[in-house]
């Protein structure tokens, strides 16, 4: 089996790992970024320490196809995953021992040679090992036969991070790599809408918020069909907030959950969207008595029907910001958080469970209050 033709870097997708065997030397950390224009779902290259390959540069755990009895990586070579917010952009982080000792980066477009074919100078077992690996073979030339040459990338590394804006041609000279960052490096821009909740308002509307999206300038709540599993369109809004009364052509009823999704526009096309969020419309609750008890405020609540339970609210001004102190299933609450002296505002919304978790419903709008003595 030849040292550098055995199979390719560009469609390797399990065995592009090699190890690190323990010497003298200090190792050196180095991420290499290549540009996948060819749009392989996975792109590697080979990387050597020294052309005679004596040292390895990854951990043995992390590659697949390695000899134990040797304590050497059959194929010294180092897979590439894709960088999330980097379009097009692949990455390998790589430890060298000894860069100074030739360590190199070898790219290769050859997937691996064919079962029958021989005469390139390959070998069968590298297509057997392939197949074994159940790695993918994409490449932008699909003659397997075809080992166009090897690229030698860079050597002898002088920084930690370096770039490739590889076209996918790996015929011809060197491919340069740059440890300068190229202005092809561009930072892809996110098309999620953040931060989306959902409530209930009334018995018959539901309230939706959500973070601002730069750029957008108007916005539009779906809802999802549970029939026919699509969204459609259900409130247009303008701002980053909406009301919705009606859904799927009818009036919100109450006690049903809904799942709505938020798209963001720009000059009437699509520039962004949330993920999804249920939601439902509940009868509103209310308080019907709070009373000291003790060193703690009972709050009684009037029964509502189609809850789960109840969450009670607290402000020390009746205009003030309500938080939620607690929650409870029966119709009573034992607020054990007041202090002595100091005027509390009530309020309460129902919630029901769906699955793991409780969809809220409104607020009440009027507060009952109480002085604790």
């Amino acid at each position: 089996m030849t040292k550098f033709k055995k199979f390719a870097a560009a469609g390797l997708t399990m065995a592009m790992t090699a190890a690190m065997s323990v010497v003298a030397f200090a190792s050196t950390d180095i991420t290499v970024h290549f540009k996948n224009t060819c749009k392989w779902d996975n792109v590697g290259v080979w990387a050597y320490e020294g052309m005679s390959f004596t040292t390895q540069v990854m951990p043995a755990d992390l590659c697949p196809a390695y000899n134990t009895k040797t304590d050497r990586a059959i194929w010294p070579g180092a897979k590439m995953t894709a960088e999330q917010d980097y379009d097009g952009w692949y990455s390998i982080k790589l430890s060298f021992e000894d860069t100074s000792s030739g360590a190199a980066l070898i790219f290769n477009n050859l997937v691996a040679d064919t079962k029958a074919d021989t005469t390139t100078g390959g070998d069968p077992t590298d297509q057997e090992f392939l197949d074994g690996a159940k790695a993918k073979g994409l490449i932008c030339d699909t003659d397997l036969k075809k080992q166009t040459p090897n690229r030698l990338i860079a050597k002898n590394f002088t920084s930690g991070e370096y770039w490739c804006d590889f076209d996918g041609n790996i015929s011809g000279s060197t491919a340069l790599l740059s440890n300068t960052k190229p202005a092809s490096y561009v930072k892809k821009v996110s098309t999620k809408i953040s931060n989306i909740e959902a409530s209930g308002l009334t018995d018959k509307s539901i309230s939706l918020k959500w973070d601002k999206f730069k750029g957008a300038d108007s916005y539009k709540v779906l809802v999802k069909d549970s029939k026919t599993k699509k969204f459609k369109s259900a409130v247009n809004a303008k701002k980053n907030k909406a009301t919705v009364k009606k859904a799927l052509g009818a009036n919100v009823k109450t006690g049903k959950t809904y799942t709505f999704k938020v798209v963001a526009y720009k000059g009437g096309k699509q520039i962004a969207e949330s993920t999804t969020i249920n939601a439902i419309a509940l009868k509103v609750p209310t308080i019907s008595k709070v009373a000291k008890s003790g060193k703690t405020v009972k709050v009684t609540i009037k029964k509502t029907s189609g809850v789960s339970g109840y969450v009670v609210y607290r402000a020390e001004k009746k205009n003030g910001e309500y938080v939620a102190v607690g929650s409870t299933t029966k119709t009573s609450f034992v607020d054990k958080t007041v202090v002595k002296g100091k005027t509390y505002y009530y309020k309460v919304s129902a919630y029901k469970k769906n699955g793991k978790t409780n969809l809220s419903g409104g607020i009440s709008t009027k507060p009952v209050s109480i002085k604790v003595k």
